[in-house]
């Protein structure tokens, strides 16, 4: 395996001084979110799971119903 120089440096940094980079690494490759491809079974996995939450979604209570009960709770 070759050594990697620029990764032995980042490795010398303090943990923070890796973290900040390891930060601007990945908004680096969010931004360019449209150029990683995505598998097929991560797009059918994903397809399944909405499939299923149509299927079995229970719409929960509304924000009005939600507040009067914590305010009655209170």
């Amino acid at each position: 395996m070759k050594e990697n120089p620029i990764l032995d440096e980042i490795l010398e940094l303090s943990r923070e001084q890796r973290l900040s980079i390891a930060a601007a690494i990945w908004d680096s490759l969010v931004t360019e979110s449209d150029q990683v491809p995505i598998p097929e079974w991560h797009r059918n996995e994903l397809a399944a799971r909405l499939s299923a939450e149509d299927r079995d979604m229970d719409p929960g209570e509304s924000w009005a119903e939600l507040r009067r009960r914590i305010e009655a709770e209170s």
